[in-house]
């Protein structure tokens, strides 16, 4: 049985090495390999890659081109000085394949490249030629002469960074649609659910770049208040958010400003140079309006649950909490300032996304809201706290970390010492729960759980799970 002229035969359990800097391009690829019966490993960036491969030695790499730390080129480079992966076929991955398809692949020893965007097909296509060719060879073929030079022979210039950027956002999106479109089939026809991955990976390739443009088009026309002009776009891995967002008020900007990270997506909506309101799409769960009415002793969880299980109609939850007399206008603005500073904050320490600014565009529950926030005041704390972030990620690396108690350390110490927040999110660290869980249950954010977490650790009064515990 064929697809599209491509085998689906079972492989021979191949392990495939993916070597991406893009949570998005690993996820569709792995996705894709796997259903075709490969065993796939996944690296973040060259270095992450070379590591793995001396681990476990794949069959075959695929290989993004442009990645921080160590690009393709170096991560060849230092391949080909291993003896025992010095044969290891590699297929590099670029928004930019015919570049690369001539003289990069020489220059790497890759056997192949690959154009990003690709589809499924096209994809399996090129791994099952070069594992079925590698297989097929009968002596090893010639390496490359070994290269003393550190650099790559081409510069890595910035059209190419911004064309790969911009081939793995349309890649992003493209997977995003598919998973939305599919979720919604599936409530239609459960019985297509055992489906749901080829479905996923057949829509996502039909949402090539062109289709994508042509809905955001579409979307955006549809969208209320968006009825502004596009006057400035780019990535914010080489325009910095705090440099966007001084602009816009010095030039006293009325707009909105569309952010588009990884899984968040941000609005920042401006009127005359000052912030209005910050909403967010698929963000942090700790950064939604009913946990400052909560922190605030506004509304009690239970009330906010009841209101969020019978609410009816589209009107926002804070007019909808107004309106029934549960706070007053004051109360839900005072809200709304901590929800829109914590948003630009968590923005402020993205490492990368895509930035969208529509002159003139308004929204209704921003012209409502009217918070009038100055940017200096916002970037002057944001770029406090992604200090702060940095030093703290250092210790507490991921919101999956499970920490420890040391009740001895806290029975020496006295609990009578800690401050209240230092006491209830205390209660929550038992060994099992992550910093996720903690923040959840302690209803606090997530910086202000890692800062408390960040100076138990320092005072000894808890520790990191160890790596031999059950």
């Amino acid at each position: 049985m064929t697809r599209r002229g491509v085998s689906k035969r079972r492989m021979a359990g191949e392990r495939i090495l993916v070597v991406d800097d893009s949570a998005t391009i690993r996820r569709v690829v792995e996705m894709t390999l796997v259903r075709a019966g490969f065993a796939v490993e996944c690296a973040v960036d060259g270095q992450d890659g070379i590591a793995r491969a001396q681990e476990s030695p794949p069959d075959l790499v695929l290989l993004d081109f442009v990645m921080p730390r160590m690009n393709g080129y170096q991560f060849c480079h230092a391949l080909r000085g291993i003896a025992n992966l010095r044969d290891t076929p590699v297929v590099l991955m670029s928004a930019k394949g015919d570049k690369i398809g001539g003289q990069f692949v020489e220059q790497t020893g890759a056997v192949d490249a690959i154009t990003k965007p690709f589809s499924p097909d096209a994809l399996l296509a090129v791994v099952e030629h070069v594992i079925a060719k590698w297989k097929g060879r009968s002596t090893p073929e010639a390496t490359p002469e070994e290269r003393t030079d550190e650099n790559p022979p081409v510069a890595e210039d910035l059209n190419e960074r911004a064309a790969q950027r911009l081939a793995d956002a349309a890649q992003e999106i493209a997977v995003r649609v598919a998973t939305r479109t599919v979720e919604a089939v599936i409530r239609q026809r459960p019985e297509l659910a055992p489906l749901v991955r080829e479905l996923e990976s057949s829509v996502a390739a039909a949402f090539g770049r062109d289709a994508l443009d042509r809905l955001g088009a579409e979307l955006r026309a549809l969208e209320a208040g968006e009825r502004g002009l596009q006057a400035l776009a780019g990535d914010l891995g080489m325009v910095p958010l705090g440099e966007i967002l001084q602009l816009l008020q010095l030039q006293k900007q009325t707009g909105v400003l569309e952010i588009q990270g990884e899984p968040a997506e941000i609005a920042i909506c401006f009127r005359d140079g000052v912030i209005d309101l910050a909403q967010s799409r698929g963000g942090p769960q700790d950064m939604l309006l009913g946990r400052y009415l909560i922190e605030e002793d506004l509304i009690s969880k239970q009330d906010l649950d009841m209101l969020l299980k019978n609410r009816t109609g589209n009107r926002l939850l804070g007019d909808q909490l107004v309106k029934l007399g549960y706070i007053l206008a004051d109360d839900l603005h005072r809200a709304l300032t901590r929800q829109t500073s914590e948003l630009i904050y968590e923005v402020l320490r993205w490492r990368g996304g895509t930035f969208r600014f529509s002159k003139g565009a308004r929204r209704p529950e921003a012209d409502a809201a009217r918070l009038d926030l100055p940017v200096a005041s916002i970037l002057l704390e944001g770029f406090r706290r992604v200090d702060e972030w940095r030093l703290i990620e250092q210790h507490i690396e991921s919101f999956d970390l499970v920490l420890h108690r040391d009740d001895e350390a806290i029975d020496r110490m006295g609990s009578g010492r800690l401050t209240r927040e230092e006491a209830l999110v205390l209660d929550f660290v038992n060994g099992r729960n992550t910093v996720r869980d903690i923040a959840e249950r302690s209803r606090m954010g997530s910086f202000e759980v890692s800062r408390v977490l960040y100076r138990l650790l320092q005072v000894g009064l808890i520790r990191k799970r160890s790596a031999n515990a059950a």
